[in-house]
Formats: structure tokens, sequence, C-alpha cells
């Protein structure tokens, strides 16, 4: 083999070596950007971990609520359903008192009967008045439940 043959083998080598060694501190030197950069942005990334537990927390306080606001509606509607029995129950006392007492009435003796009309519209009447009573109650208690549901909803 030719000297200079060997010289310029060398040559190439050595040439060789030296753009790896440019390539390897090139990389080097990327990587210690991408290492300056990922430290910047470290804490940013903290930052954004602890904003994202903290709406997963209100997310999960705001589901905790719809349940409760849930159980709140379903305890509600059986408030307003067992109201609207009784109401129906006081609406329908009315047509029961005037049945019952037309019955009477009718048994009764013509002197009974007269006593009978003297004491019935002060009972009635009064028995009117605690319905008329109840029944108002009742439906400010109902208009007061529904507000109440309304400003959940």
């Amino acid at each position: 083999m030719p000297q200079g043959t060997h010289k310029s083998r060398s040559d190439d080598i050595l040439h060789e070596i030296a753009q790896y060694q440019q390539i390897i501190d090139s990389l080097r030197a990327e990587i210690h950007e991408y290492k300056k950069t990922l430290g910047s942005i470290s804490p940013q990334i903290t930052q954004y971990q602890q904003v994202i537990a903290s709406v997963k927390a209100e997310i999960a306080q705001y589901q905790s609520k719809i349940t409760d606001i849930t159980s709140q509606n379903t305890q509600y509607q059986q408030i307003i359903d067992s109201l609207r029995v009784e109401i129906y129950e006081y609406q329908s006392k009315p047509d029961t008192v005037i049945s019952e007492q037309a019955q009477h009435e009718n048994m009764d003796l013509p002197g009974d009967e007269i006593e009978y009309n003297n004491d019935s519209p002060q009972t009635l009447s009064h028995e009117d008045t605690q319905d008329e009573q109840t029944l108002q109650s009742l439906s400010l208690h109902i208009a007061k439940l529904k507000r109440n549901l309304e400003s959940i909803i």
C-alpha cells in the first residue's frame, strides 16, 4: 500500500471523526437547550396540574350538589303530591258535610229539623272557615315549595 494512500485514508478518517465530533457537540448543545426549556416550563406544568386538580375538585363538588338537589327535588315532589292529596280531601270534605246534612235532615222530625237548621249555619260556617283557612295555608305552603323548587332548578 502506498504511503499516500494510507495518509489519505487516515486524513479521511480524521475528517470523519471531526464531523462526528461536531454532530455530537451539536446534539449536546441541542439537548442542553431542551433541558433548559424543560426547566423553564416545568413550573408552568406544575401550575397547570394544580389548576386541573382544582377544577376536578370543583366538578366533584358540583356533581355532589346535583345529587343533593335531585334528592331534594324528589322530597319536594313527594311533599307536593302529599299536599295535593290532602287538598283534594279538604275540597271533597264540604261535599261530604252537605251530603251528611241532607241525610240527617231527611231523617229528623220537624221539630228537630228546626233546631238542627238553627245550629247548622254556625257549625257549617265554622267548619267552612276552618276549611278555607286550611286550604289557604296549604296553598301558601305549596306556592312556597314551588318557589323553592324553581330556585333550585
